[in-house]
């Protein structure tokens, strides 16, 4: 305190904490949301393209399972995750080539937008993916076959985009320091 400040006001802002995302890195935080954004578009095409399919077929107004086995729903789920894992390395090595010296809002980008990124992957494959296998067997004849619609079972899988961005903006971040530890002085 000082003697024109007795009750020690202006010290206090020397305590203060300095803010966790400084206000340069909004931008850089910003671009990475977006853009993770917009490759969720075109890995929502991806997992359409390339998700296996329950086999169905018509009875009646009704559809049933063609094989009373889980493996094409958890078939969709897992190729759901290596697309969002691709993409969240591909945006993570973008990231790391764009903004090379940046700090926490590029990593939260990382995060968020990955999270981001794989949500709108996943209504992007089911709006691709057929249509409501119910409404088209009202108009089909018994015994087609037909497939289910594209969903995502599994939540937990959206996780995979954030991985795939960490473990690259990680293993960028940690091979110089790597090389300086097995190769001292070289």
């Amino acid at each position: 305190m000082s003697d024109e400040d007795p009750i020690g006001i202006a010290d206090d802002e020397q305590l203060l904490p300095e803010p966790w995302l400084q206000r340069g890195e909004l931008p850089d935080f910003a671009r990475v949301v977006t853009g993770s954004a917009l490759l969720g578009l075109l890995a929502g095409a991806c997992w359409a393209a390339f998700a296996p399919r329950v086999a169905l077929v018509v009875t009646g107004h009704s559809v049933d399972f063609v094989a009373a086995e889980p493996a094409g729903f958890m078939g969709a789920d897992a190729m759901f995750f290596a697309v969002v894992f691709v993409a969240g390395l591909v945006s993570g090595a973008i990231a790391r080539w764009r903004v090379p010296g940046a700090g926490l809002g590029v990593v939260l980008g990382l995060v968020l937008g990955g999270l981001a990124g794989a949500a709108i992957t996943a209504v992007t494959g089911s709006v691709i993916g057929h249509a409501d296998p119910l409404t088209a067997a009202k108009h089909l004849a018994d015994g087609v076959h037909l497939l289910a619609a594209l969903k995502l079972r599994s939540l937990v899988a959206i996780t995979g985009w954030p991985i795939g961005a960490l473990v690259v903006w990680v293993s960028l971040d940690v091979r110089p320091v790597l090389h300086e530890l097995l190769h001292p002085g070289g």
